[in-house]
């Protein structure tokens, strides 16, 4: 009997004390991403920044809500430049160029849909590629690839 009034007693207690937490396990306290709490803070500040914010919501809305627009108005391929930011540790994650520019063509496919990702069935060519940037923000060349060793590079 006190087996039994002690397994209640046990059963009341842990719901009773830990309800709560399991309630709010998955409540975020600070929904917000540091990002966007820098980004309305410098927006506040800089009233230059503010003005060039707008008037890019006010096209991306204009263009939206415009009725009937193609994604491409001439039929062009949009080409954009990206860079792939290798971080190693001089082990495996250290990629080789050729397994990157197989991601990029992977990747132009995709955004074509063309060859596997055509027969993945529905689907669209967005007329936008990538390519490897060339330039660097400053106009320095590059091959589109850097690489940073570092200790952080185990991901499990």
């Amino acid at each position: 009997m006190t087996t039994r009034l002690s397994t209640y007693f046990f059963i009341v207690g842990f719901l009773f004390f830990y309800t709560p937490i399991l309630l709010t396990a998955q409540t975020v306290l600070n929904p917000s991403c540091g990002t966007d709490m820098l980004n309305s803070q410098r927006l506040a500040d800089e009233p230059v920044l503010r003005a060039l914010h707008e008037v890019l919501e006010q096209t991306i809305y204009q263009q939206c809500n415009a009725p009937n627009q193609p994604l491409s108005r001439n039929g062009t391929v949009r080409t954009l430049p990206v860079v792939f930011h290798i971080i190693h540790n001089d082990g495996p994650e250290n990629i080789a160029e050729n397994r990157i520019t197989t991601a990029l063509e992977h990747l132009n496919a995709a955004f074509a849909h063309t060859g596997v990702y055509a027969q993945a069935g529905d689907g669209a060519d967005v007329q936008i590629q990538f390519c490897l940037a060339q330039r660097t923000p400053n106009g320095l060349v590059t091959n589109g690839i850097t690489r940073a060793k570092s200790l952080l590079t185990n991901m499990n």
